[in-house]
This record gives structure tokens, sequence and C-alpha cells, in this order.
């Protein structure tokens, strides 16, 4: 019960995009932390103009994936976190029942990731994410889009046979 409360709490945040935006933002939009904690791990990234940054990594074989850490925050039970997420499928419908019932399987285990399926003015997303304490250091980020990266790259695997995200 408390796994299916998280997921909609954070299914809930992505979707709607709350601007809780946080007071360390640069005059691009992009928060500083991010950045300062991904050079403390020597990652490469980049920001686009909304202040996300975006992170591509190789996974298994030849594939990549890339991975999103949200610059604006939200306070949550006192908490003030960020957003880590990669989409497995971007798509202009919904998923299948099938496809949706995966991902409910799949936020049930033990990991703090949960899967989403947000619609925004790109289309429908499938999306794996978790969320982080804003002010994390390069280490726990690197776990964050790491874990998110490989579960979305082997779903998008297993649903499309492609290497597009």
């Amino acid at each position: 019960m408390n796994r299916l409360f998280l997921f909609i709490l954070c299914a809930c945040f992505f979707s709607l995009q709350i601007n809780a935006q946080s007071e360390k933002v640069s005059k691009g939009g992009a928060d500083i932390r991010v950045a300062t904690a991904l050079n403390q791990i020597k990652t490469e990234y980049k920001v686009g103009k909304d202040g996300m940054y975006e992170v591509t990594y190789q996974t298994n074989g030849k594939r990549t994936q890339s991975a999103f850490i949200d610059s604006e925050t939200a306070t949550i039970f006192g908490s003030e976190l960020r957003l880590v997420f990669s989409y497995a499928q971007v798509d202009g419908k919904l998923p299948t029942p099938s496809i949706a019932n995966l991902l409910l399987e799949e936020n049930l285990t033990d990991i703090p990731n949960v899967w989403t399926i947000a619609k925004t003015k790109n289309g429908i997303h499938i999306a794996n994410m978790v969320y982080v304490p804003a002010n994390s250091d390069g280490k726990i980020l690197l776990e964050a889009f790491s874990s998110v990266m490989n579960a979305a790259d082997k779903l998008e695997e297993r649903l499309t046979k492609e290497d597009k995200l």
C-alpha cells in the first residue's frame, strides 16, 4: 500500500510538473547544485533552456540512454527533492493495458524507482523516475541517474527493439 501511495505521489508530481523553483538557480534557470554535483563525478552534461540537465551514458553493448535531472525542486514532507528520470518510450498514444500492467508490476519491486505515464505536449511518455534530495552530491546523483537509465533502457529495448532514447 505504501508503494502504491509513493507511486501515485510521484506520478502526480511528475505529470503536473510542480513549479516550486529552488532559490539556488542560475540566470539560465539551471540549479547550480546539480552542475556542482555532476562536476564532482566528472560527468558531461547538457543544460536545456528550461534548466533541465541531461546526461547520456552507454548502457548494454552499444546502446545509449539519456537521463534528466530537474532543476526545479519541491518540498515534500519537509524535504526539498528533485526529480531524476529517463524515458523508456515516447509515443503519440497511451500504452496498451498489458504495458500498463507491466509498469504496475515493475513498481512492486524493492527499488525506490517508479514507472510513470505522463502526457505532455510532445506525446505520451513512459519514464522511470526517482526523487533525490535537492542538495545531493555527485555520488548520489550518479546512483540515481544510473538506476533510472538502466531500467528505462531495458524497457525501451523490450518494447521497441530500438535505441532511440
